[in-house]
């Protein structure tokens, strides 16, 4: 499972570079419904962040462990795809867990054309399509949505020390499961990424 994940979003990743995002997605793609994280399926956001809000080694490259398709790891979190070894100053634990950690365990999605409504923790996002740069959020925050074929993206580029980032979120063939990929882009991290998976709950 979790070498099918690691080659998905490596061609996820090629597929999307450089394209343009569309404002629906295909007709019957719809992520809506109730979901409960898959903790053995999925990266662990709370040791990725520790690893690389850690300062780097002295004589060797930082993120001596990360995510699924992360560089270094271990365990639950060994690597599947290389990456570039994120060498430097690390960005602040806040700042990382706040990309790794949300959807928590439990989401609810409320889909209607290709408008997604996300609420988790009690926290509501609704993702609607936008043209790149003419959205902004809190704190000047840019944020772009749309779709890649069955994928919705979401990309944030915050204007303070929060990293750069991407969310790809698609179904797996049956339906039964939600795959979110996290691809951070800010300076020595570009190139990280990492899986979380969902499964769909009876309603």
């Amino acid at each position: 499972m979790r070498a099918i994940f690691g080659l998905s979003v490596l061609l996820l990743l090629a597929a999307c570079a450089g394209e343009k995002l569309a404002e629906s997605p295909p007709a019957g793609v719809d992520l809506s419904g109730h979901w409960k994280l898959n903790m053995a399926d999925s990266d662990d956001p709370q040791r990725i962040g520790s690893v690389l809000s850690s300062p780097p080694a002295a004589n060797g490259p930082s993120g001596s462990g990360g995510g699924r398709h992360g560089r270094g790891g271990g365990g639950q979190g060994s690597s599947t795809a290389s990456s570039p070894p994120f060498a430097g100053a690390a960005l602040p634990l806040s700042a990382v867990s706040e990309v790794l950690q949300w959807p928590g365990r439990d989401l609810e999605i409320k889909q209607v054309g290709g408008v997604a409504a996300f609420t988790s923790d009690g926290v509501n996002r609704v993702y609607q399509p936008t043209d790149p740069g003419k959205r902004k959020g809190k704190h000047g925050t840019k944020k772009v949505v749309g779709w890649s074929g069955n994928s919705l993206i979401v990309e944030v580029e915050p204007d303070d020390d929060r990293p750069k980032f991407e969310e790809h979120y698609e179904l797996t063939d049956d339906g039964k499961r939600l795959v979110q990929l996290i691809l951070i882009k800010s300076g020595r991290m570009d190139g990280f990424a990492m899986s979380r998976v969902w499964d769909r709950q009876a309603p």
